[in-house]
């Protein structure tokens, strides 16, 4: 078993206070502890409320920290699939310094890198507020001198742009702490490389390591929790039952990517052939839809978008008593709409940036026997097949995976979706099945995905020998 001690600054009556969370925070959340039992983290200061990404404490502070805290509860590392071999002891710094030697220092970001590295928007107090004045000073004098390894836990996102690191830099710069005591993770497969491309020798602050974090956590979830996704036999009992939907093309966020792959397939008129959501309303004179419109180049039937846009919001057909705030990484775990449909329009988080990552979106088709459409950055189909999947090239035009223009990309995606639309059901179906042995031989790999991740074990194991 590889053994990591994770210190905290704060350990209260009922829960640990996360590391460097900003002063204000860690007061309201000191005062909750003296009146409150019943939760064991500061997850009501990071609920999202509506259809923003507002916060309890963007209303607390008008956004004056943001919209979420700096930092936020628990770490990834904490996860079941890791457990088989990996221990985790807690404790405060005062306290555990006095036991080991060296010690991790635990940090989990908030999904908004900007706001941690205290570069928020003008007039925002977090601008310029350098998340290491969070730490305690027998924590920050540890890290200085070795005795701690600052783990940064960036392990639920896959994206960071040039700026924002330099931004980071930026601020590393006079908290008097070692660049090899710092330590990123973030949810990608070729982080390391991205951050010698773009900073050499001693331009670089802190050390960048690949965790793709996600993929092993999705899996052993799905694994677990069996009854959120079909399972062999109902795949199989579905061989002779005609599905109502051509494909599946759920959304929850309106991006830009996701927006115009909406109105594309509502002008093309073939989003009636399909189940679909828009949790997010937005009307017709958005400026959302201008700018979608200019990027990806569209002509559209306006008559066709105002009708799109007055639908919103609008749930999948299975899940209407559903909205936005009741969807998270696993609450879509309804089947009936895979069971339904023939194939899945899966819409990354990204399209661009030289990050190769994988987030839970395009599993959900994979552990509901479906085939899938990446819309995402060029060479994700070409990851998944490294990691051992096998994608749909004899059936599906899966050339778009190497066009490095996200504009054409797009079209060519929303082309091939056209063809598979206009087939007729029964041909559809006739193809669907001819895909079996690929859909089971995905569906079982990612189920067992977890128990064989070296890289996640790479990682965890390499945090253990900087403490060592």
């Amino acid at each position: 078993m590889i053994k990591l001690p994770l210190l905290y600054d704060y350990v209260f009556a009922n829960m640990v206070l996360p590391n460097a969370l900003s002063q204000e925070l860690a007061m309201i959340s000191y005062m909750r502890t003296q009146y409150s039992n019943k939760h064991k983290s500061t997850d009501f200061l990071e609920a999202q409320y509506g259809y923003t990404d507002q916060t309890l404490a963007g209303y607390i502070f008008d956004n004056g920290l943001g919209l979420h805290p700096n930092s936020v509860s628990s770490s990834n590392i904490f996860a079941h699939c890791y457990m088989d071999y990996l221990t985790i002891e807690e404790d405060s710094v005062y306290y555990g310094k006095k036991k080991y030697n060296k010690y991790i220092y635990p940090i989990r970001i908030n999904a908004y890198m900007n706001a941690f590295v205290g570069a928020g928007h003008a007039g925002q107090k977090i601008n310029g507020d350098y998340f290491w004045k969070n730490i305690s000073a027998e924590a920050l004098k540890d890290a200085q001198e070795g005795r701690a390894i600052i783990f940064l836990d960036y392990g639920q996102e896959n994206y960071l742009d040039k700026e924002t690191i330099e931004a980071f830099h930026a601020c590393l710069e006079s908290s008097g702490i070692p660049g090899g005591n710092i330590i990123f993770g973030i949810n990608s497969f070729n982080a390391e490389q991205v951050y010698d491309s773009w900073f050499l020798g001693p331009a670089k602050r802190f050390e960048m390591h690949s965790w793709p974090f996600v993929i092993s956590n999705v899996s052993y979830h799905y694994n677990t929790f069996s009854d959120q996704h079909i399972n062999i036999d109902q795949f199989q009992n579905l061989k002779e039952v005609i599905r109502k939907n051509h494909f599946l093309f759920p959304v929850r966020r309106p991006r830009d990517h996701r927006v115009a792959m909406l109105f594309e397939l509502a002008n093309n008129g073939v989003l009636e052939k399909s189940d679909w959501s828009c949790l997010t309303p937005f009307d017709y004179d958005n400026n959302m839809i201008n700018q979608v419109q200019r990027k990806y180049n569209l002509t559209f039937d306006h008559d066709r978008i105002k009708n799109l846009c007055r639908q919103l919001p609008k749930t999948l057909t299975t899940e209407s008593d559903r909205n936005y705030s009741d969807y998270g990484p696993w609450s879509d775990n309804n089947p009936a709409a895979y069971m339904n449909s023939y194939f899945y329009i899966c819409t990354e988080t990204f399209t661009e940036g030289p990050f190769k990552s994988l987030t839970e979106k395009v599993f959900k088709p994979i552990v509901n026997f479906q085939p899938f459409f990446m819309v995402a950055y060029p060479g994700a189909l070409a990851l998944l097949r490294e990691l051992g999947f096998k994608t749909f090239g004899e059936f599906i035009d899966e050339s778009y995976d190497v066009e490095a223009d996200s504009v054409k990309r797009l079209a060519m995606i929303t082309r091939e979706i056209k063809r598979l639309s206009d087939m007729p059901i029964g041909e559809l179906h006739s193809m669907y099945w001819k895909m079996e042995d690929i859909l089971v031989h995905n569906y079982n790999h990612f189920l067992n995905y977890h128990k064989n991740d070296a890289k996640g074990r790479a990682f965890i194991e390499y945090l253990h020998k900087k403490i060592s």
